[in-house]
């Protein structure tokens, strides 16, 4: 039943029928439940994104200086050859910020 009700929510949301939809949300069973305090969730699911937000950044930067270092010694691109070794200066940066805030946080616990 549930899971009907927010399939016709959603529907009605689509619709922008706000009177539907409250009347849906409103004859949904409520329910109790016990769950980790929400300082706990709020900095676990923020070191996780920072995570995530470093990897991505970090293997963006990693794919463009290859594409830049292939573009250099295919065609002989000085350019391309700069911005490789620019790529590298921010992906060493990087894992010396990693490494300092891991340092600093080790020194806390």
């Amino acid at each position: 039943m549930p899971t009907e009700q927010a399939e016709l929510a959603f529907e009605s949301i689509a619709r922008q029928d706000d009177a539907e939809t409250e009347m849906i949300v409103d004859s949904v069973v409520r329910q109790d439940y016990r769950c980790t305090h929400w300082k706990f969730r709020r900095r676990l699911m923020g070191l996780l994104n920072l995570g995530k937000y470093y990897g991505l950044i970090y293997w963006k930067n990693r794919t463009y200086m290859s594409a830049a270092l292939c573009q250099a010694k295919e065609n002989n691109d000085k350019e391309a050859q700069a911005t490789a070794f620019e790529l590298l200066d921010v992906l060493l940066a990087m894992d010396v910020a990693l490494a300092h805030v891991c340092a600093i946080r080790l020194t806390l616990t």
